[in-house]
C-alpha cells in the first residue's frame, strides 16, 4: 500500500525563514579604535604632523649670555589617499518577495567590510617599524612582553600601550602560570574584556593580526605610534536605478594612515599554531 509521505507532499510543506539571521562572522576591527586619530575637512589631500626636536637645558655663567636655541623643526605627512568603496544592487522584486529586509541587512555587512579594510591598512604599517623581538618559531613568551616594554620605556613613550595578539597566542598567554594565578585572584594583571591588562598594557585579541607564511606579527605600541585620518567617515548613498528596476547602494569612505612614531611600536613575531 503507497504510504503518504513528506516526500510526496513536499510542495504543500511550507518554509519559515528565520528573522534571526547567521551572518558570516567578520573578523572585528579593533585598530582604528587604539590609534591617533584626526579628522580633515573638505578641500585638503595631506595633514601634517609637527615633529617638535628636544631642548637642552645648560649652565649660566654670571655675566656671559645665553645663546639662543635654533631649532630647524620638520613634520610628518599624512596622505588622504585610501577611498575605499562597496556597491551593491537589490532588485526591487528580491526586496518585494524577500521575508527580510535585506537593505538594512547588507547596508550593515557593508559598512563591516569597510572597517576591515581599514583595520587590515593600520596592520599593515608593522612593516616598517625597524625593532622586531621574537623569532617567529614559538609562542608570545613573558620575556618577550617584558622586552617590548623595556623598548617603549626606553624611548618614552606614553603609557597608553596595547599589546594587539591573535587568539592563538591569547592561549598561550593563558597558559603562562603568573598571569593566570592574577586572573583566578581577582588581580588588575589580567581581567576579562579586552582581555585586560599585562603590566600595565591592554591586551587586545584580533583575528586581522599580519601573518606572513608561519609568523604572525603582533604588534605592542602606544597610541601616537601610528596616525589615522579621515576626511570621510564610512557613508551610504542610494539612487533607484529605473531601467534596472532596482535600488543601487553604495558605501565608502577616504582617509589615510602613517607610522608617526617609529620607536613608540614593536613587532613580536611568533608562531602561528
Amino acid at each position: 500500500m503507497a504510504n503518504v509521505t513528506t516526500t510526496t507532499i513536499a510542495v504543500t510543506i511550507a518554509t519559515l525563514i528565520s528573522k534571526e539571521i547567521f551572518l558570516e562572522l567578520e573578523n572585528k576591527p579593533h585598530m582604528a579604535n587604539l590609534v591617533f586619530r584626526r579628522n580633515a575637512p573638505r578641500g585638503v589631500g595631506t595633514i601634517k604632523f609637527p615633529q617638535i626636536a628636544k631642548l637642552t637645558a645648560v649652565d649660566k655663567t654670571s655675566g656671559t649670555a645665553l645663546t639662543p636655541a635654533s631649532n630647524t623643526e620638520t613634520a610628518l605627512t599624512l596622505l588622504l589617499d585610501k577611498h575605499k568603496a562597496v556597491a551593491m544592487e537589490i532588485d526591487d522584486i528580491a526586496e518585494l518577495q524577500s521575508s527580510l529586509e535585506l537593505r538594512k541587512i547588507y547596508v550593515s555587512r557593508m559598512a563591516e567590510a569597510l572597517a576591515t579594510v581599514l583595520d587590515t591598512d593600520l596592520f599593515a604599517l608593522y612593516s616598517a617599524l625597524s625593532k622586531t623581538i621574537g623569532t617567529g618559531t614559538a609562542s608570545i613568551t613573558d620575556a618577550n612582553i617584558r622586552e617590548a616594554i623595556q623598548y617603549l620605556d626606553e624611548a618614552n613613550a606614553p603609557a597608553e600601550r596595547y599589546l594587539v595578539i591573535p587568539p592563538s597566542q591569547k592561549n598561550a598567554i593563558l597558559g603562562i602560570d603568573k598571569f593566570v594565578l592574577a586572573y583566578e585572584s581577582g588581580d588588575s594583571t589580567l581581567k576579562t574584556g579586552e582581555i585586560g591588562q599585562i603590566y600595565g598594557v591592554k591586551v587586545i585579541v584580533s583575528n586581522n593580526c599580519p601573518v606572513v607564511t608561519t609568523t604572525v606579527k603582533c604588534l605592542m605600541f602606544a597610541r601616537d605610534a601610528f596616525g589615522l585620518g579621515v576626511q570621510q567617515n564610512i557613508r551610504v548613498k542610494s539612487a533607484w536605478n529605473v531601467l534596472g528596476v532596482a535600488e543601487d547602494i553604495v558605501a565608502d569612505m577616504v582617509y589615510g594612515v602613517c607610522e608617526l612614531r617609529d620607536d613608540f611600536a614593536v613587532v613580536i613575531d611568533c608562531l602561528i599554531n
